[in-house]
Parts: structure tokens; sequence; C-alpha cells
């Protein structure tokens, strides 16, 4: 097969594109080849587009005789294996139409050999290839000879040196093989040796003469210490038993500056140790970059942290919340010191790109400052539970460090437009504190002072809260209409890190609203949005999953969640525990309780990392963790941890707030699995009450309420009142599934052929079973089903499962099914083990009627 000539391809699609509208890039596998990077001996380095990780990468498309390339393919796929920060992340190997290509970390920076043009004092350059002698001997330590060690091939970047391009690369011990670049090969290479380490030694030490130097040896020398010198001598020794042991001794050797370390014991004092390390920094351009923490210092005082800190009060949480705080005042003086440093000290960054990226500093200390304001006045409880929210939902300062699309920071955000945007961070820190309502009102005032601005992504932003705090707030017609109009003007200014925003907004209040089959509708456009941001799509594969659950889909939610916590998109502690969460919460309704329960407790874990210990936050995983208890029939259990929850969200919200409401729901159902109704329905009243004071009478939330009074008056043998609670809930939520419930009562109802396994499909399945003749055939593929889920399966399905059986007279099958419902069980009183006991009893199993009457005696509220 003729090689491929990429670079060819690529321009012809740009014509064609040009032409005809086309976008059809050349692909090698899954990865769409962007632009040539660089070109050397053993092939072609492409700039690409990795569609499935959504990230940027770099592909080396290798040329050569085939034996050559299958070795450094395989080389490749061992370097893969190799994770060092100074070594450039092999991700890939692979063949493709007999093309071998190497798919690696696009590693941003400037070459070795521009860096070095700048004229870098001697230290400055031993720190820097020190890092790379630190690299190469992991690389050798993993069994990899690199073949080809230059200037070139050793990148410096803002945040570190690499060392790249393995495309000649060699396991140690192959077969002699003539690579690599002249004026950098070991003497013993040229004569016809396997490369080694040692000669990898040799092409290091070149490439530190010429970085010392500015030239290769020999000829003229800049004055440097003798050591350094001698070092290097070494590495350039013709026998290669001559160098040094290994890489890790060179690396050691350059990290002995003698002069400091003769300097600091001779000055002996503390003050004059400091004074000599800040000239071994080279300090005065450092001591430049020192305005960062004294901002910091300037614009919070001890004063401000001790008030901030006294406002959260003394909760078990409250202390790590402050710590988060000034950590990121820490985190935001780092990052302002980095990017001036990277220009100032380093070199490698241009003035422009100072400028941008002190720019977007700026906006994100604003924040801070809006933030710190807000905290520093009195807060009630629900604003203390949001204020670690608030703070991890703010700008990451680091980002700015890498910042390089200037249209997510136009010139046109200056002069007013800059203050403006100040009156818009004291809305956002209001809306991220709960404060929705008074969120709302500032960005009105601020939407009606502004019209005349015409600056899109100002005007993006400001719409994007004002649609926010609107759905928050329950009003999702206007929610709507300024989300959809902050997309108009986030196109408008090429605003992608806005639009993905904005999409994720749309797609939550759809959900919200009790659309998901909308919020389905939209995802690829949201996935667009985030394509074309490089940004990673974890948030909407997690909003997409929620949807996907909310019609029944668990299979595409449950691979969408897992897909989500795989990406290596840059996730809060919070974020990742709410999407552990909702997976807990789809294998739940999947029947896979073991599987609920190992996620559960990851969120939890999660969770109280991130918000610390107490955090009413907490109660939402400790009653999802309560609601597997209750499924495994472990009462006791549940109930302690409806209870802690209860006591953390009215511990910091009082009695009436509609957290508590979701804690009493919750609970609820725990107690009429456990058959104490009159309890339940205490819990039920009241939750009730709160709904509608906070939402209405005819709000969707009070269907789920409802729907579990119903389930309380069935257990109590009330079917007619049962039956008009699930139209109830059925009316008010048109989600919530209610078939098998009405069914059951003895309602008409349509049950539908699910081929899904879920709790609720299980039911209905078993229901339609036991009722439509014609259905009687469905029973074998229910029990086939069933076995195929294992050992981990809800007792509650497995009956169903059984009640499928019996209908149709396979009681030996009825009564294998029961049994095992029944080993997976607590021998607590509940409703399911109730259920599978008497399932026994009609499959004619009698062994176990003693314990069916003392378990009906325990539970007298049950008919």
């Amino acid at each position: 097969m003729a090689e491929r000539d990429l670079t060819d391809e690529l321009l012809k699609a740009q014509v064609r594109r040009q032409l005809f509208g086309q976008e059809h890039a050349p692909r090698i596998g899954r990865w769409v080849i962007l632009a040539p990077l660089g070109e050397g001996g053993m092939g072609t380095v492409f700039a690409a587009y990795d569609p499935k990780l959504d990230r940027k990468v770099a592909v080396k498309i290798l040329r050569g005789e085939k034996s050559t390339r299958e070795r450094v393919l395989r080389e490749a796929r061992l370097l893969g294996k190799l994770n060092h920060p100074n070594v450039v992340t092999v991700y890939d190997a692979v063949e493709v139409d007999e093309v071998i290509s190497i798919v690696m970390e696009l590693a941003p920076g400037k070459s070795l050999r521009h860096w070095i043009g700048d004229g870098r004092p001697w230290r400055e350059v031993l720190a820097t290839l020190q890092q790379i002698a630190d690299g190469l001997a992991a690389v050798h330590r993993a069994g990899v000879v690199h073949r080809d060690v230059k200037p070139d091939n050793i990148v410096i970047g803002l945040d570190r040196p690499r060392l790249v391009d393995f495309g000649v690369a060699s396991t140690s011990g192959d077969a002699p093989e003539r690579s690599g670049t002249p004026g950098y090969v070991a003497p013993e290479v040229l004569a016809g040796m396997a490369a080694t380490p040692a000669s990898d030694q040799y092409g290091f030490g070149v490439t530190v003469f010429e970085a010392l130097h500015g030239h290769r040896p020999p000829g003229t020398r800049r004055k440097v210490p003798g050591w350094v010198s001698r070092l290097v001598e070494r590495t350039l020794a013709q026998d290669p038993s001559k160098r040094f042991p290994s890489m890790d001794d060179i690396a050691r050797q350059m990290g002995h500056d003698r002069r400091v370390r003769r300097s600091t014991l001779l000055l002996g004092s503390a003050g004059l140790v400091l004074a000599a390390a800040a000239g071994y920094q080279q300090g005065k351009s450092r001591d430049e970059c020192g305005g960062g923490e004294a901002r910091v210092a300037a614009a919070f005082t001890p004063a401000d942290i001790a008030s901030i800190r006294a406002n959260l009060g003394n909760a078990p949480w409250a202390k790590k919340t402050g710590d988060d705080f000034v950590h990121l005042l820490d985190t935001w003086s780092g990052s302002h010191r980095r990017v001036c440093e990277a220009t100032r000290v380093h070199r490698g960054q241009t003035e422009a790109q100072l400028e941008l990226r002190m720019r977007c500093l700026d906006r994100r200390f604003d924040r801070l400052r809006a933030l710190a304001a807000a905290l520093a006045a009195p807060l009630d409880p629900s604003e203390k539970e949001n204020v670690a929210g608030a703070i991890a939902s703010l700008p990451r300062p680091e980002r700015c460090e890498s910042l390089a699309d200037a249209s997510e920071l136009p010139e046109a955000l200056r002069g007013r437009a800059q203050q403006e945007e100040r009156r818009l961070d004291r809305a956002w820190v209001a809306y991220s504190l709960g404060r929705y309502r008074v969120a709302r009102d500032l960005a009105m005032e601020l939407e009606k002072d502004t019209r005349d601005l015409r600056v899109p992504p100002f005007r993006a932003a400001l719409l994007l809260l004002l649609g926010s705090a609107e759905a928050r707030l329950g009003m999702d017609a206007d929610a709507q209409t300024h989300l959809r109009t902050a997309l108009e003007d986030a196109a408008a200014g090429h605003a992608d890190a806005v639009t993905v925003e904005v999409w994720a907004r749309l797609l939550r209040s759809e959900l919200f609203d009790g659309s998901p089959a909308r919020a389905l509708e939209w995802a690829p456009f949201a996935r667009a949005a985030v394509a074309r941001a490089g940004a990673g799509a974890s948030e909407i594969d997690g909003i997409e999953a929620e949807a996907c659950r909310a019609t029944g889909d668990l299979g595409r939610a449950q691979l969408l969640l897992k897909r989500a916590l795989g990406e290596k998109d840059e996730l809060r502690g919070d974020q990742r525990a709410l999407l552990e969460m909702n997976l807990g919460s789809v294998e739940l309704a999947r029947g896979r309780p073991a599987a609920a329960e190992a996620a559960f407790t990851r969120a939890f874990e999660l969770a109280e990392a991130a918000l610390g210990p107490g955090h009413p936050g907490l109660g939402l995983y400790l009653d999802k963790l309560a609601a597997v208890a209750r499924v495994r029939g472990r009462i006791a259990i549940a109930l302690e941890r409806h209870a802690r929850a209860l006591r953390l969200r009215r511990e910091a919200y009082g009695h009436d707030d509609r957290a508590v409401a979701t804690s009493l729901l919750r609970r609820a159902r725990t107690l009429v699995e456990a058959g104490k109704l009159a309890d339940a329905e205490r819990d039920l009243q009241r939750a009730r009450a709160i709904r509608v004071r906070v939402h209405g009478a005819a709000h969707r939330r009070l269907g789920e309420i409802d729907l579990a009074r119903g389930d309380a008056a069935a257990a109590r043998g009330d079917r007619r009142a049962a039956s008009e609670l699930y139209l109830s809930a059925a009316k008010l939520d048109p989600e919530l599934e209610v078939a098998a419930r009405l069914s059951e009562v003895g309602a008409p109802a349509e049950l539908k052929r699910r081929d899904s396994i879920s709790l609720d499909a299980v039911r209905e399945s078993a229901l339609r079973i036991e009722r439509v003749p014609e259905a009687a055939s469905d029973a074998a593929a229910l029990l086939a089903a069933w076995r195929a889920l294992g050992k981990d399966v809800a007792p509650e399905l497995s009956n169903a499962v059984g009640r499928a059986e019996l209908a149709v007279g396979h009681r030996r099958e009825a009564a294998m099914v029961f049994r095992a419902a029944l080993a997976t069980l607590s021998s607590e009183p509940s409703r399911t083990r109730l259920a599978a006991l008497e399932g026994l009893a009609r499959a004619g199993d009698r062994t176990r009627e003693p314990e069916l009457a003392r378990l009906r005696a325990a539970m007298p509220e049950l008919r």
C-alpha cells in the first residue's frame, strides 16, 4: 500500500472547504488531522484532534522499513506506560491501513534550541536540563533508549520542560541501527554498535554544552564553574565506560551547585543564607513578580479573614470552608507570580501573552473580592452551607496561566464594561450563595443599565446569570428566553466557554421543568459547543444521564455516567460526588443494590472531603445510602442514616426548609417498608406542607409525595385512597411511573411490555403476566433476565419475578426466586421480606410458615 501523504490530503481538504464548504479533514483512525507541526528522519508530526476524548494531540506518522516501524510501534506502546512530568506522554500507538502512528501529548512551548538563543544564565540552563535528565533517567528505567537527544527534541513549556519525539527510540539491546542526528550521535553508535543509555548520555552532554556555550563542542567557551565543565566532559567521553553509570547520577550532579553549598556553610546566618538564595534565584527579576502577594495582603487583611471565619460560625465544616478560601487566595498569588516570571524571568512567554493572562487574573481577583465582601456580612444558615460551593465554583486562577485565545477576554471588555462586570460579579456571588431573588434583581437592573453596551461576551454572561436565577425561582419561560438569547450573544462574541455553560443551564432547566425528552433532544448541540470550546464533556454527560434515567433508559444513563467519571476533565470533588451519586441511583433503579451502595459510598466520601465533616449538604448522600439499606431490608441502618440527614439539615436550616421536606419524604418510604404506616403518614403530611408553602399547591414536586402516600394507603389495604393518590401523583408529575401501582390496587391501567430490566419494569412485567393471558410466554424471558443479573439483585425485583413464575404455574422456579430474595434480605421485619415469605408459601414451600406468622404479627398495620 502506498504511503499516505497527509500534508497533501490536508491541503486538498482546505481547498474543498474554501470552494465547496466541505469540512472533511483527513483522519488516521479516530484522530482528525489538523495541521503539520514538523518533519524528521523517521516521519512527520501533525497536530490532530481526538473526538473520543475531546482533546488536541500530536500524531507522528512513521516512515521507513516495516521492521523499523514495527519496532517503534512496540516501544511506543511501552512508553505509554511511563508517566513522568518531563517526558511527553504517549497516549497510543496504532497501525491503521499499514500506517503506523504514535499519538502523543501536544506539548506547548518552544524548543530548547530557540530557548537558549535568548542567552540564559548557566544556573537557569542547568536547572532546566536537570529536569530533562530526570525524565531521560525514567525512560531508561523503562528499558527504552531515546537515540536522538538534542535541543530540538526538548520543549520548554510555561509549566515545565519535556523530552519529546520518541520516533527513533529503541529498547536497550536492539540490534545496531543507524539513526539520530549527526553531531549528537555517540561515537560508538557511529561505529556501528547498538544504541544504549550511555549513548543517550552523549547526546545529552552535547545538548548541555550547546545550551551553555551557544554551539556544539569544540570551540570557544563561556565562563561556567569548573564542576559544570567536568560534568559535561564526562558525558562526552569517547569510551562509553568512562561516562556516568546512569542518567540518575547526572541528574544528582546537576542539582549540586557547589558554590551555593559552600556559601551556605560559610555565611552561617539565616538572613545571609536567604540573601544568597535570593541571588541564586535571580532575585531582582523575581522580586518584580511579587505584586500578587502584595495585592492579596492589601485586599485581604488578617482582620478580613478573621471576620469571614467568624461569619461562617463554629460548625465542624466551617473551618475547612475558611481554609479553602485562604487556599484560593494563595493559589491566585501563585498563578500571578508564575505568569509574571514566565516573561520576566524565564522569557518563555511574550509580552502580549503576559498582558492577556494578567487581565484574566484581574477578573479572577474581582470575583474573589466580591465573594469576600459578601462573606464579611452576616449569613443565614442556608447561605453558610452554600459558601463551600460558592468558593468551589469560582473560576480557577490556574487556567489563566495557559490562556491563549484573546477572544475569551476581548479588548472591548475595558473601561465602562469592566466596571459593569464588577456589578455582575456581585450578582453572581448572590446566586452562588443561594440568594436567587437578589441575584435576579441585580441582574435585571444591570441589564436595563447596559442595553447600550454592545459587548456580546458581557451580554452573554449577564443573560446566563439572569436565566439561571429565574430557573431556580421557577420562572421557566423567562429563564428559557434569557438563556437562548445568551446563546446568540455568546456565539456573536466567540465566547465558547460561556456557550458551554449556557447549554448546561438550558439542559438542566429542561430537567427541572420536567422535560427530560427536550434535554435529550438538545444534548447533541451542547456536545458540539463543548467540542468547539475544547472543553471536557463530563457535565453534559451527567445531565444527559439524568434525562435518560428520567425517561427509563437506564443502560444509556449508566454508560454516560461511567464515561463522565472516566474522562480527564478537571472535575471538582463535589461535581464528581454528584456523578457518583447519580450512578448509584441508576444502579439502584436497575435493581443492583451492591453496585449502588459502592457508588453512594464513593459519593459520600468525595462530598465529605469537598464540603467538610458535618456539612448539611451531606444529608443528600446519607438519604441515598439509607435507600440502599432499605432495599436490602436493613431498616435500622436506613432509619439511622435518615435521622443523621434530618439532624444535619434541621440544624442548618430549621424545621421548615425544603431540604428537610426531602429527607422527610425519603424517611417515609423507609417507614412504609418497615410497616410503620402512621409514622410514615406524619412525615409525608409534614413534607407536603413544606413543599406547598415553598412551591405552591400544584407544583410537580408534590407528585412524588402523593406517590409515597399512595404506597402507604396500599400497604394498609385502602385501595380506593391509594388509587386516588396515584392518579393525583400522575397529574402533578406526568413523568412518574404509576401503571403498576394502579394495577396492584385494582384500578384500570395500561401495562406495557417492557424489555429493560429495572425495578419498575420488572414489577410492571410481572403484573402484566398475571393479568394478561397472552403475556404468559414472557415469564421465561423474565426468569432468564433475572438469572443473568447474577447475585447482585434487589430482593423486590426477585419477588416480582417470583410472582410472574407463580402466575404461569412454575412453582418450583418461583420458590427458587423467592428463596434468593430471602437470602439477600436482612432478617428485620419489612414488606419485602413479608412478600417473599408469602410467595414461598404460595409456591408450596411450607417450611417457613412460622416465620411468616411472626412477621405478620410484628407489622400489624399492614393488610
